[in-house]
């Protein structure tokens, strides 16, 4: 088989575009459909409004052995009594679907037109086979979704105990972002097709560990405990300052080896214009500088985001933010702006901290098997286990269980730094790979340093061809990626119950950040 592993967009708005680059693919938008056959595209994402030029282009292409990602503008217009509109909220894979296993608890929160007989992700994701062509309908609004600003309280769910609640962003954007990968490998690998992609880690790593300290209100002895725990592990840690709260005191962190410092606030709280927010971080900053503490990242009391404080995070230079109230649980994106993106990075990370826990009365031992769970469930699923804490919360046992539990895992650890400037590298290399009969060449621009290229054949193995140079597909070296036994719990829908503990930790929430 002879093929241009390109996808071929019909519209790259910007939640699209964000989700392609996330997912590292190689992508165009498509000029020419004259030009649209399954030699020169190995899949088209059909995102947007065709005529009936298009739509019988797309209709050759499929029946002529192409695969068509179909976010909901092909196959209604052909087949419309096969569709009904529905309202989707809260979705998860059945137990038995191993295609989308590694998706967890989607929040979509969208009226779609879903195929009568789709059978993955809770009736939304409908696969088909056409002749010797495939297709995905997947109808969701990737541009609406990834844009989406809306935050709320929900509940992550707890192995045996109380869940947790945390102010997170709505939409689920990490798990979107993964049932669109998955459709696409599948797209590929079905027809027998390898699946080319940047790799997801620096290098070859199959997993990656960061750990966030929010230093809020944390005392001396508190933040001297942590940091004592992290170089007893060998952890290089960020810490996000609360200036305020150590001003008399700041010159400690001078002495900090292996660590990074960013901001967090000067006084703990995220407001609503530009101005103050810009003040609030100004002020904080020209503590820093005057210690002769260096920063490049930056992370909101209580994670809130807005707009105006995306605005004055980026006037004021920083490299990267990272709020949960924007996107958690995700692979790093620019946020969509008025006009375009963010300068800034935004570095997701799992919202559930030790706080979290302690609120729900878990146990030390519930909390140490929580962190090890999470960051079993990151390595099985192929992402990025980011977590984080409060010094005031204490735990440091916790704390130090979860850094032996990376390391026995063999997972590398990172600053958020050092991953955010890995990241704008890997953002900046563009690829080609062409397959000719069992043979993938593939050629790159851009700085590959840490920058790698994966393929897979299946949901279960990658491999990294030779850059430069043709690569036999039985020649490569596949990995088998590591399980760690983490299935969807069945009673996972419970989370998006009512909770009487959520809304009674939402007033308290809501009273201190009225006091602050």
């Amino acid at each position: 088989m002879n093929a241009r592993l390109t996808i071929g967009v019909v519209s790259p708005g910007p939640g699209w575009r964000i989700i392609l680059g996330q997912l590292g693919v190689a992508w165009e938008r498509i000029s020419r459909w004259d030009a649209v056959t399954p030699g020169q595209y190995s899949a088209i994402l059909v995102n947007a409004p065709l005529d009936d030029d298009q739509i019988g282009s797309i209709d050759r292409y499929i029946r002529d052995g192409g695969a068509v990602l179909d976010a909901g503008h092909f196959l209604p217009r052909i087949d419309r009594g096969a569709f009904t509109r529905a309202s989707i909220g809260s979705i998860a894979p059945a137990s038995g679907d191993d295609i989308f296993r590694d998706v967890w608890l989607a929040d979509i929160h969208a009226t779609v037109l879903r195929h009568n007989a789709a059978g993955h992700m809770g009736g939304l994701v409908y696969l088909a086979t056409f002749g010797d062509g495939r297709i995905a309908h997947v109808p969701l609004d990737a541009d609406a979704l990834m844009s989406d600003r809306r935050s709320g309280r929900k509940r992550f769910y707890l192995p045996g105990g109380n869940d947790p609640s945390e102010i997170t962003a709505r939409v689920s954007k990490g798990e979107i972002r993964k049932i669109i990968g998955i459709a696409l490998r599948w797209l590929h690998t079905d027809r027998g097709l390898p699946y080319v992609h940047l790799h997801d880690f620096p290098g070859r790593l199959d997993s990656l560990f960061c750990y966030r300290i929010d230093s809020d209100y944390g005392t001396r002895g508190q933040i001297d405990e942590l940091y004592r725990v992290a170089r007893q592990h060998e952890m290089r840690l960020t810490w996000f300052l609360h200036v305020e709260a150590h001003r008399e005191w700041l010159d400690r962190f001078n002495d900090f080896q292996e660590q990074e410092i960013g901001v967090h606030c000067f006084r703990h709280r995220t407001f609503g214009s530009y101005e103050e927010n810009r003040a609030n971080i100004s002020e904080a900053m020209w503590h820093l500088k005057r210690e002769g503490i260096p920063f490049d990242g930056f992370a909101a009391p209580n994670g809130f985001w807005n707009r105006p404080l995306q605005r004055a995070i980026d006037d004021l230079g920083f490299l990267y933010s990272s709020e949960f109230s924007l996107d958690y649980d995700n692979l790093p994106c620019h946020p969509p702006m008025p006009g375009g993106f963010a300068s800034a990075l935004q570095v997701p990370v799992h919202p559930v901290c030790i706080g979290s826990l302690l609120r729900v009365k878990a146990s030390g031992g519930a909390m140490k098997s929580y962190f090890r769970w999470m960051i079993d469930r990151k390595l099985q699923t192929s992402e990025p286990a980011m977590l984080y804490h409060h010094p005031g919360h204490e735990h440091f046992e916790v704390m130090g269980d979860t850094f032996a539990h990376v390391r026995e895992l063999g997972i590398p650890n990172m600053t958020l730094s050092a991953y955010a400037r890995w990241w704008r590298a890997r953002s900046a290399v563009r690829f080609n790979a062409q397959l000719t009969g069992d043979e993938l060449s593939t050629t790159a621009t851009g700085d590959l340093t840490g920058v790698a290229i994966a393929v897979e054949r299946d949901a279960g193995s990658y491999g990294f061809p030779d850059i430069g140079r043709p690569s036999r597909l039985d020649d490569i070296a596949w990995i088998h990626r590591r399980g760690r036994g983490v299935a969807m719990p069945e009673d996972i829908g419970r989370v998006r119950r009512f909770s009487l503990l959520a809304l009674r930790h939402a007033i308290e929430d809501y009273n201190s950040r009225v006091r602050q």
